[in-house]
């Protein structure tokens, strides 16, 4: 499964899901987006499975 961590989120949560592909916002160039723009820019090949957020924005 693929997770994209709000910037929110800390730094080490990655390492939580192991066997996962697990990148941050901020590292993925995303820092600073809305969630549907984000969602737009976020890859889609192969989709996004799951945005983790610590709240909407």
């Amino acid at each position: 499964m693929k997770l994209l961590l709000d910037e929110c989120l800390p730094v080490a949560l990655p390492h939580s899901f192991p066997g996962h592909e697990v990148h941050s916002v901020d590292w993925a160039g995303f820092k600073g987006m809305k969630n549907g723009t984000l969602l737009q820019a976020a890859p889609q090949s192969p989709p996004l499975v799951r945005q983790l957020s610590c709240a909407s924005r």
